[in-house]
């Protein structure tokens, strides 16, 4: 009896080796791969069928992608959020002065107090950067904005920036 049960044993441990073994490949394979395609920002993107706005239910984002766009995206939410709005909107392209002005009086009345990345999508040489913010009278809410930024000389500058009050 005691030989049935240590035979039962190391097949466990044989199991368990070999189990780790196939995991350990499969994360070392999805290593390089997303090392491999370090270009594609998103390597998983999955919608619900019918969503009006078309946010991802389920976005994994590529850790080896060039953030060069999202860090300008931010770098001017945060300009906004400090107040900055005059001098921060002078960069986006085909506004008006009115509607420059239009944004500067909605971000006075709606600060921005905090966002994160909700979704990112490539449009020939742009980049259209998505974020869930939130805002004082938003309470659980949150609201959507969108900041795109474009490759000007080797720089990432933002062109255009609308959101939802």
């Amino acid at each position: 009896m005691p030989s049935v049960m240590l035979l039962h044993l190391m097949t466990l441990k044989k199991l368990f080796t070999i189990g780790s073994v196939l995991g350990a490949l499969c994360v070392a394979s999805l290593v390089i791969y997303a090392y491999a395609h370090r270009s594609d920002p998103i390597l998983l993107r999955v919608e619900e069928p019918g969503n009006p706005i078309r946010t991802p239910s389920i976005l994994v984002l590529n850790p080896f992608r060039d953030r060069g766009a999202e860090n300008s995206a931010n770098a001017f939410l945060e300009r906004l959020k400090q107040g900055q709005c005059a001098g921060s909107v002078q960069s986006l392209y085909n506004d008006s002065p009115e509607y420059r002005q239009y944004i500067c009086e909605r971000e006075l009345r709606s600060p921005l107090q905090s966002w994160s990345l909700g979704d990112l999508q490539e449009q020939s040489a742009k980049i259209r950067i998505y974020f869930w913010n939130e805002r004082p009278g938003y309470g659980s809410q949150k609201g959507q904005l969108w900041v795109t930024v474009a490759m000007h000389g080797d720089q990432w500058q933002v062109v255009n920036y609308e959101s939802w009050y």
